[in-house]
């Protein structure tokens, strides 16, 4: 029997990526950010959830693409790390993509640029690849880069 695994898929510029849903607390449309002077040019600001303040992040930055000229809201994809929750900014939301374990995966190696960098795995599917983010992969990248201390990062 197969095992199957389930990812939350995104849209960063025109590429789609997944992340593992286990590690997705929720997804949020439009939070108001609050503007960090002299942050990391990674950390678009910060964001009230409920009472909790929380990095926002931006993938954009992240992976190298310029930033989107249409003023729209983005979505926040809230993970769960181990210092607490980090939103993610995305400019559009996919769906829940669910892959059987035995389907054909190919090394990240084959991507080019920054996305390499925050990549664990990439999913052959029908009709086109899934990279699968790595959260602590990326926060960690991001300390390296920045000398911050990032949730879930080493600093």
């Amino acid at each position: 029997m197969s095992e199957y695994r389930q990812f939350c898929s995104f849209i960063v510029d025109d590429l789609v990526l997944g992340a593992d849903v286990r590690k997705v607390q929720e997804v949020v449309r439009g939070l108001p950010i609050t503007k960090v002077p002299s942050a990391p040019w990674a950390l678009r600001g910060l964001a009230n959830l409920r009472g909790q303040v929380i990095e926002v992040i931006d993938l954009r930055r992240c992976l190298g693409v310029a930033d989107s000229a249409l003023e729209r809201p983005s979505f926040h994809i809230i993970f769960r790390t181990s210092n607490g929750p980090i939103s993610l900014l995305a400019d559009q939301m996919g769906s829940v993509i669910e892959i059987d374990e035995t389907s054909p995966s190919v090394s990240p190696d084959t991507l080019k640029g920054r996305v390499r960098e925050v990549v664990s795995l990439v999913y052959q599917l029908p009709d086109r690849l899934l990279p699968v983010l790595d959260i602590d992969r990326l926060l960690n990248n991001l300390s390296a880069v920045e000398n911050i201390a990032v949730p879930g990062g080493v600093a």
